[in-house]
């Protein structure tokens, strides 16, 4: 470049070539007074990466993750883990979604005019259109189990199951009821809804219980797509399930305005910029579920919580900590469904009076 007849005289000496990662820059990243040596040429036009969730240079154009959004560690919840799109925008699809393997009861938050009696259903998915016989049911379906104390035994016992459906190829459930979890109970009967498009209680032939105590009722998916919302459990007909719901309540703990996220009103990870300190209960003033019952304090953030077994061995765990962000301390969100031996500093309890 000189034109003394030497080809860079006086330059140092190159060093190793920079890593792929650091290939995204202007800079002399190995301090060999080279910048970006030893990369990749990018191609003009190469890119953006539609493999996003990884951190390889995946159209091998020298940058990694070149057009991908940031990914910041949040969660999609809700409705936004029944497709297959990146509904957060950080460049993945359905993360922090619960696993779906060829069917699973899934927590379903489509708003009105399908109203649920609370914040969600449970639907079973992915809707790819499959049928399953009663008799195929203990082994093919994901079933809900709940677990009943019957006080009386009677021959005259019925269920009945808050369905919905969208379309008559999602309509049905298998019912069985048995002293056991493992195995279940083999169902016993079919319920179907008979119109779609509106939730429907749909009741069930009657059930002979012959003693009384706890017993398990287990609802197993007859076809994917179909909702459930609620059961109901009595003896005889005189007495009906309940038109009337409550409202799907907010997203949040809050005193007031509990649809909207407000930053610092509960114990998250935005509430200090130093620490990710537990904090005393009631601590923060504006952070209670305003009930006409009574508050209860903390239930967004904080530490999670332990809920009721959904059956043995498996524990809910809610409310997010004070290490989570907005998405991490609402209400819908499933961090996890634990076992009896699990652990977590971070997971705590509620006592009640």
């Amino acid at each position: 470049d000189d034109n003394d007849g030497r080809i860079n005289d006086g330059c140092p000496p190159v060093g190793n070539a920079e890593p792929n990662n650091r290939c995204n820059n202007n800079d002399d990243n190995d301090n060999d007074g080279f910048v970006n040596d030893g990369c990749p040429t990018v191609t003009t036009g190469v890119g953006p990466e539609t493999a996003c969730a990884d951190s390889t240079d995946s159209d091998n154009d020298g940058v990694v993750n070149d057009g991908c959004p940031s990914f910041d560690g949040g969660a999609e919840t809700g409705s936004q883990c029944t497709n297959t799109t990146d509904d957060d925008g950080d460049g993945v699809a359905n993360d922090g979604c619960p696993e779906i393997g060829a069917q699973a009861w899934v927590e379903d938050y489509t708003p009105a005019p399908q109203q649920n009696s609370g914040m969600s259903n449970m639907r079973a998915l992915p809707n790819l259109g499959t049928s399953i016989t009663t008799a195929n049911a203990p082994t093919a379906s994901p079933r809900l189990d709940y677990q009943i104390n019957f006080p009386t035994a009677a021959t005259d016992w019925r269920i009945y199951v808050r369905m919905y459906s969208a379309i008559s190829a999602d309509h049905t459930v298998h019912v069985g009821v048995g002293t056991t979890v493992s195995p279940p109970a083999v169902p016993s009967m079919t319920l179907s809804t008979t119109a779609n498009g509106s939730w429907q209680w749909v009741q069930s032939p009657q059930i002979n219980i012959p003693a009384a105590g706890n017993r398990f009722v287990s609802l197993f998916m007859g076809e994917d797509g179909l909702k459930v919302d609620a059961i109901f459990i009595v003896r005889g007909t005189t007495v009906q399930p309940p038109t009337a719901l409550s409202g799907a309540g907010g997203n949040w703990s809050y005193a007031t305005n509990p649809t909207t996220y407000q930053a610092a009103t509960c114990n998250g990870a935005d509430q200090s910029a130093v620490n990710d300190d537990i904090l005393r209960t009631g601590f923060l003033t504006s952070c209670y579920a305003d009930h006409p019952a009574g508050d209860v304090f903390d239930m967004s953030g904080n530490v999670r919580e332990w809920t009721k077994a959904r059956s043995p061995g498996q524990n809910p765990i809610r409310g997010g900590s004070s290490s989570d962000l907005a998405t991490g301390i609402s209400c819908p969100l499933n961090f996890s469904l634990a076992s009896d031996a699990f652990f977590f500093p971070n997971v705590g309890f509620r006592c009640c009076r």
